[in-house]
């Protein structure tokens, strides 16, 4: 029997009233909005039917006018009057006046977590936890605002995010939910510990009784533990559904008698990694997502019910995943709902699943893609509505080695697509594939996707918040200013050369030179919202020359620990000459949480026709660039010319791994491109636009786990481009179609039955174009 679900449409849980803040936040101000802002902003008001008009404008921010027009970065606001020791770095310490949280858990920490929380966002700050206990009794409410742009619209606050971060020294901070806490004792009406919600901009403009998932953007749970305690059987962990740049990371959820761990899935550029959930009915609770969301490095045990539920948008992309339970399944499961085209498909990567014989591990009905999965007990290792996947398991150990099985979603006559498979080229009669060792009824397990740590190999080694790290180089000690006006190359490049870690708080570091990074470079950032490097214009000391032109340039070395975390780059339109970064380390090197903001210098105030046409790429991957990149986004749609590229990865040999790739609306012939490379993999691809959204010419290997975003192609055209690509693997492809002909960001969309999902020149000149409507659960020679 089908299991029912919430329409996806319902949100986690209404608003609550904020907690009073211990300091008037300086958005209350309106003396630098011109006239004509300041009066929209009152009708603005007007509009919100329950709240007053000095309700609204506590929620919006005044324009950032300097020291650049609506920029990421409000240099120009009061500076933060508590902690100035910390806060010029960019951090607030909940356990400093004026909050004073108590971190051995005797005091109710509820009003002082939530007045930080609030206090940290409304002045850019990353809200940080020492190490120690929270108890609360009631919800933390993390809500991202609204932004008043200089042109005079609301739209929201994007760079006013939630960021909390918790203590790398010593055991992670915990937030602990009191037993028996007021409202948490219902499954029927669950009740979050944390919660990340962004509130709703309509045509109107503000809703903020509302909320939106498309815009809660960069908020981030780091580093610390939520648990949840007696008698909360309705209680969730965390909260948190959301695209670019959000997620949790690095956090072990005990949800004990609770009901979820963590719900909410994070795609288009944002991802949950590294979370292990112990306890509770179900342990991630999927069924609300954005786009390709992505789970990597996850541990999911002793769940009553599910480890995961699934019913979001595209493809789920699990990699990394243990899941352990006694209870009889389906641990994994994910439903046909029926309110868009293409939910519920599922790829799994490297995972483990233990349970005792007589269960279900996964009750698939959409599409489904495994890959090195391992299931230990499991009667039915797989159920689809028409089919069981590898019936004779007994309840012994099976190692999957690849599996797919189409499912064709039964929707509006519009969206009839099919989901086939094709092998070297060829639709198959049967939308089934298997790959599977023999089956072990006893005895030790055994083969290599038994012993290597399927978990571990997708994440990052342990990360410790730059303020804890032992002799990093404060760039501030150098003599840079972080003004954005004042030139720290030289302060910026000593503090590289002299050490392997390397602090960038707080600020806009102008740069005149590309900044070179050693083999050993760690260049961290408070957070990527917060720690710019900035130019203002194509610099000679970058452009000039054969190059390279980029902002910041790594060794090019294939076995290194470069990693460049938690930076933003501002690079506006008008420097259309210089690359943000020029990435040339492999082995064990990473690009985590990145941000580049490219706008104009006169912010919204523009007219975008006038931008120059910007031909090189924001990011480029060259030389012997690989290792691991995660939760790239960019979705910039102006300026651009047909060589342009958000992304452009040529003549590396690999391997490079990309998390979360979110590529939208770039106005190149392709919106990103992979040439001359040799193994790259990429576990999760949002796209949006009617461009295509990835080019792959002579290429080793490509190996693309999960595709999604609403896109359409134009009539006899593709989203997907390969050529002469050696081995090619792409499981569960699949776009949501667009299908307004109203133009979006310069994007428009088509009937999905007059474009193609790929096209595929192979090695020996043989071309394939899938058909229109075909979204392939696998495509592989």
């Amino acid at each position: 029997m089908t299991q029912r679900h919430p329409s996806p449409r319902s949100r986690p849980g209404a608003s609550r009233p904020e907690s009073s803040r211990p300091v008037a936040p300086w958005h209350a101000s309106l003396h630098r909005i011109s006239a004509l802002a300041a009066a929209l902003f009152l009708a603005l008001a007007a509009l919100a039917p329950v709240h007053a008009a000095e309700r609204l404008s506590s929620m919006i921010a005044p324009p950032v006018m300097k020291p650049y027009q609506d920029g990421p970065l409000a240099l120009d606001a009061p500076a933060p009057d508590v902690q100035t020791d910390l806060t010029r770095l960019g951090y607030l310490d909940v356990t400093r006046a004026p909050f004073l949280a108590d971190p051995t858990g005797k005091q109710d920490s509820t009003q002082a977590l939530q007045k930080a929380i609030n206090y940290a966002r409304d002045h850019q700050l990353v809200c940080f936890l020492p190490s120690g206990t929270y108890r609360v009794s009631d919800t933390l409410d993390c809500i991202q605002q609204y932004y008043l742009r200089s042109n005079g619209q609301v739209f929201g606050a994007r760079y006013f995010p939630c960021v909390i971060q918790g203590s790398g020294k010593g055991p992670r901070p915990v937030i602990e939910l009191a037993p028996f806490a007021d409202g948490f004792d219902n499954p029927r009406k669950p009740k979050a510990v944390i919660r990340f919600l962004a509130r709703k901009r309509s045509k109107e403009g503000p809703v903020p009784s509302q909320f939106s998932s498309s815009i809660n953007f960069n908020q981030m749970l780091m580093n610390v533990d939520v648990r949840i305690g007696e008698g909360d059987t309705g209680a969730i962990g965390v909260v948190l559904w959301a695209a670019q740049g959000s997620g949790v990371q690095d956090c072990a959820i005990d949800a004990g008698p609770g009901h979820i761990g963590l719900q909410g899935g994070t795609g288009a550029g944002g991802s949950h990694y590294g979370v292990t959930v112990t306890g509770g009915d179900i342990g991630l609770d999927l069924r609300l997502t954005d786009p390709v969301p992505l789970v990597a490095g996850m541990r999911l045990l002793d769940q009553r019910k599910h480890a995961i539920l699934y019913s979001g948008m595209n493809t789920l992309v699990a990699v990394g995943l243990e899941v352990r339970s006694r209870a009889s399944g389906p641990l994994i499961k994910s439903n046909a709902e029926q309110w868009g085209p293409m939910i519920g498909p599922m790829d799994i990567i490297d995972a483990r699943i233990e349970m005792p014989r007589g269960g279900t591990a996964i009750e698939a009905e959409r599409s489904l893609y495994l890959k090195n999965v391992v299931f230990d007990g499991a009667t039915i290792p797989v159920q689809h509505p028409d089919a069981i996947g590898f019936p004779a398991a007994a309840g012994g150990r099976l190692t999957v080695r690849e599996y797919a099985h189409g499912i064709n979603p039964v929707t509006k006559k519009l969206f009839f697509l099919k989901c086939p498979v094709y092998l070297n080229g060829k639709a198959q009669p049967r939308a089934n594939y298997a790959e599977a060792d023999p089956m072990e009824l006893a005895g030790p397990a055994s083969g290599p996707a038994l012993t290597e740590d399927l978990v571990g190999r997708h994440l990052w080694p342990h990360q410790v918040p730059p303020i804890e790290i032992p002799g990093i180089a404060n760039v501030f000690d150098y003599g840079a200013k972080g003004d954005g006006r004042t030139d720290d190359t030289a302060a910026i490049q000593k503090a590289i050369d002299e050490h392997d870690d390397v602090f960038l708080p707080k600020g806009y570091f102008r740069l005149t030179r590309p900044l070179v990074l050693r083999p050993e470079t760690r260049l961290l950032g408070a957070a990527k919202n917060l720690s710019f490097l900035c130019v203002d214009k194509n610099e000679p000391g970058i452009v000039n020359g054969p190059g390279p032109h980029a902002m910041v340039v790594t060794a090019d070395a294939q076995d290194c620990r470069t990693s460049i975390v938690h930076v933003g780059f501002y690079l506006p339109v008008e420097a259309d000459k210089t690359i943000a970064l020029d990435w040339r380390s492999g082995g064990r090197s990473m690009v985590k949480d990145i941000l580049i903001h490219n706008r104009s210098l006169k912010g919204f105030k523009v007219n975008d026709k006038n931008f120059p046409d910007r031909q090189l790429p924001l990011f480029l991957v060259e030389g012997h660039g690989g290792g691991a990149i995660y939760n790239y986004f960019h979705e910039g749609h102006s300026g651009h010319g047909k060589d342009y590229r958000h992304l452009l990865v040529r003549g590396t040999p690999g391997p490079l791994r990309f998390y979360q790739l979110d590529i939208e609306h770039a106005k190149g012939t392709y919106q990103s491109e992979i040439r001359d490379a040799g193994k790259v993999e990429i576990y999760g691809l949002k796209g949006e636009g009617h461009l295509p959204i990835l080019r792959a010419e002579n290429v080793r290997e490509l190996n693309l786990f999960g595709t999604g975003g609403n896109a359409a192609a134009p009539p006899g055209e593709v989203l997907l481009s390969f050529k002469n690509v050696q081995r090619l693997t792409l499981a569960n492809g699949n776009f949501w179609p667009r299908v307004t002909e109203k133009e979006f960001l310069g994007s428009r969309g088509y009937d999905p039955g007059v474009w193609s999902l790929l096209e595929d020149e192979m090695p020996d000149g043989t071309r394939v174009v899938t058909p229109p409507r075909d979204m392939p659960v696998l495509y592989k020679r």
